[in-house]
């Protein structure tokens, strides 16, 4: 009997139940740090309102977004506790921030004299949470510093937080850039440099509630370095890291729209790329990369059918893909199509599709398209679908 959602041409199963394993997953090895949670690009493209809604049901408190617009998006939502806005913020911006009690990014003199004018041309200013970004070897953003002092900047920073009661230090954080790496010195260095600063500063009276510097990779891999609180993001949603009990939050998966009966030596697809070899059974399945079928998985990639592999014959279309089911001889119209997700014994993860791909598996989640309709599930059920949200 179908299910409901199955009448999408392509859609995503949200696990949030999966959501929730790898929280308690992370949190029994963190001691007394906390989760922030990091549900920037509408986490991960998994939909940042019903995974901030679920991981708050958990008991999470401190979230982390890119921008102000996701932070006021989740606000409205009832979304409470701690939201960082983790990028550089146009000073136009900052009254929102107020607004909404959504801390910001200090990641230069710069910023921070925007910021300082800001409350200066206040009538009545109401008081906002930093976070400050320290740069300690990555050079994205943030005040660059040294294993030794502090900089002419940052003392001068000190200066002014001190003297303005409306700015109040929340948070000093830094990014591990190379935490997968065996090689940890350059973790180490960069660990070095944020503690030496936080120290330094500390002595000039700047205290801070939360600091911060792992990222999902740094969280593993590091306990000595979990300070007040952890950013994990990819690991929440159980990618990029092989051999732990982190599950897949997400599957992705479309149907048979079609089956063809294809002669040996005929073309498949755009350009003519595919000869078939034999005689084959072509089914084509109603996602393409509009949907976030990844084009350069064309006569690599491979969708699951019936618990085996079909591998993709010819060039990925917009909204189509031809695969080869000669081999799947039960394959009928309208069957399920796994492009990322298990059925039976067999699996294709985010990671093997970025593999090919030549990316990460950030990218290859963050493409799926909005068409491809999200179903949330919870203790075993379909929560909602976003046709109702």
């Amino acid at each position: 009997m179908e299910k409901e959602y199955e009448k999408f041409s392509s859609y995503a199963l949200i696990n949030l139940d999966n959501l929730e394993h790898n929280l308690k997953s992370i949190q029994k090895n963190l001691g007394k740090s906390k989760i922030l949670g990091v549900v920037k690009a509408d986490a991960y493209n998994h939909g940042a309102e019903m995974v901030a809604e679920k991981m708050y049901r958990c008991g999470i408190r401190h979230f982390a977004v890119a921008n102000i617009d996701e932070a006021i998006t989740l606000r409205k939502c009832g979304i409470g506790g701690m939201m960082l806005v983790l990028g550089p913020m146009l000073p136009s911006r900052y009254s929102d921030a107020v607004k909404n009690d959504i801390s910001v990014t200090i990641d230069s003199s710069e910023s921070l004299d925007f910021l300082k004018s800001y409350i200066y041309n206040c009538k009545n200013p109401e008081p906002i949470k930093i976070h400050i970004a320290l740069n300690t070897g990555m050079n994205r953003i943030g005040f660059k510093v040294s294993e030794y002092c502090l900089s002419d900047e940052l003392c001068d920073a000190a200066e002014i937080i001190k003297c303005n009661p409306y700015i109040v230090p929340e948070g000093i954080f830094s990014h591990f850039c190379d935490a997968d790496n065996s090689d940890v010195s350059f973790t180490q260095l960069q660990f070095n440099r944020f503690e030496k600063t936080v120290s330094l500063l500390s002595e000039k009276g700047i205290e801070f509630s939360y600091k911060h510097i792992c990222n999902s990779a740094g969280t593993i891999k590091y306990s000595q370095y979990h300070c007040d609180l952890v950013r994990f993001g990819i690991g929440l949603y159980g990618c990029e890291f092989p051999g732990s009990d982190l599950l897949p939050v997400m599957s992705f998966k479309t149907h048979i729209a079609q089956i063809l009966n294809v002669k040996k030596g005929e073309k498949i697809g755009y350009g003519l790329t595919y000869t078939a070899e034999r005689d084959m059974r072509v089914a084509t399945v109603a996602a393409g990369y509009a949907d976030g079928f990844n084009r350069l998985l064309s006569n690599k990639g491979c969708v699951i059918i019936k618990g085996k592999r079909a591998p993709v014959v010819g060039r990925i279309c917009m909204d189509m893909t031809m695969t080869d089911v000669t081999d799947i001889p039960e394959a009928t119209l309208f069957d399920e199509a796994t492009i990322i997700g298990s059925d039976g014994n067999e699996t294709v993860t985010a990671e093997e599709l970025a593999e090919i791909c030549g990316t990460i598996s950030y990218e290859i989640l963050c493409l799926i398209g909005k068409r491809a309709h999200r179903i949330y599930i919870e203790n075993g059920k379909i929560l909602v679908t976003d046709t109702q949200k």
